[in-house]
């Protein structure tokens, strides 16, 4: 796991790029038209054989992604408003399968970095970058433009949480209303649970200090390697709680996005300054 302080990758949320995403100047939207000659192919191929995908199901989804790429393309070309993208949409009904939890772990879901996958994989789950299908994708640059590949990502993650079947546990080391997750994911658990009585949310949030160690943070404050909050405005109550009050790096990204978030409505100490951890924290809460 990265040791970047707060957001550590240095990812900016809402986008999740995949981690061997490094956008080039040489665009591959060449190879399009012919599908197989795209550099990436033989990669993308061998893996998903590897991870037990059969061989029609292979071309279908990749027929489908450079479609679904292709198709961005020309309505950025022609300034055209990105809304339903067809092909990304059959993308995800067609790799149901390839998303599904691996045996003996949980559906995990996360914000705040893609650093925050890599600690809730550690910690026993399935995050969509760690599915048999998130594994291969992750592997490839696919294009240098990360917005046609953002709307995939979007499909995929409404097809992973879909499955939720059980607990699924949210990790978040930061908090945006505008994010996949919140703006998205959660919503889609939501649909689930009405269905499944047994889906049930385990939200955890998290702190990065300075040296790059990861704790999850307590109702209480404190920091441990174990602690869930039972919904969403407890989780960002005690992560706002720990950020503002007691987090002592001048440069978490985290806290920093957090006092973007609250702007004027941050609450002040005698020195117009945001209370630092020598003074008594306050109990905050985000209503929805």
């Amino acid at each position: 796991m990265s040791a970047v302080r707060g957001l550590a990758d240095g990812q900016a949320l809402p986008g999740r790029p995949p981690a061997a995403f490094t956008p080039c100047s040489d665009p591959l939207s060449r190879f399009y038209s012919k599908m197989t000659a795209h550099p990436e192919w033989p990669t993308f191929s061998r893996l998903m054989r590897e991870s037990g995908v059969p061989p029609l199901k292979i071309n279908q989804a990749w027929g489908l992604l450079m479609s679904g790429i292709e198709y961005l393309d020309e309505l950025k070309k022609a300034n055209d408003s990105w809304g339903f993208n067809p092909y990304y949409e059959a993308l995800g009904r067609l790799v149901s399968e390839e998303l599904e939890i691996t045996p003996g772990t949980t559906m995990a879901l996360w914000a705040g970095g893609l650093g925050v996958s890599d600690y809730a994989e550690a910690k026993g789950h399935t995050t969509l970058e760690s599915s048999r299908l998130g594994k291969v994708i992750m592997a490839l640059k696919l294009h240098s433009s990360w917005p046609l590949l953002g709307p995939m990502w979007n499909v995929l993650s409404r097809a992973f949480v879909a499955r939720a079947s059980s607990d699924v546990h949210i990790y978040m080391r930061s908090y945006d209303p505008n994010s996949v997750l919140i703006r998205a994911e959660v919503p889609g658990l939501r649909e689930v649970q009405a269905l499944n009585e047994n889906v049930r949310l385990h939200w955890h949030a998290l702190y990065t200090d300075k040296d790059g160690k990861t704790s999850e943070i307590t109702p209480k404050g404190d920091l441990s390697k174990d602690a869930e909050f039972a919904n969403r405005d407890l989780c960002v109550a005690a992560m706002f709680n720990y950020l503002i009050y007691r987090n002592e790096d001048p440069d978490n990204i985290s806290a920093q996005l957090m006092k973007e978030l609250l702007g004027d409505k941050l609450p002040e100490s005698t020195t117009g300054e945001a209370k630092t951890s020598t003074s008594s924290p306050k109990k905050y809460s985000l209503k929805k």
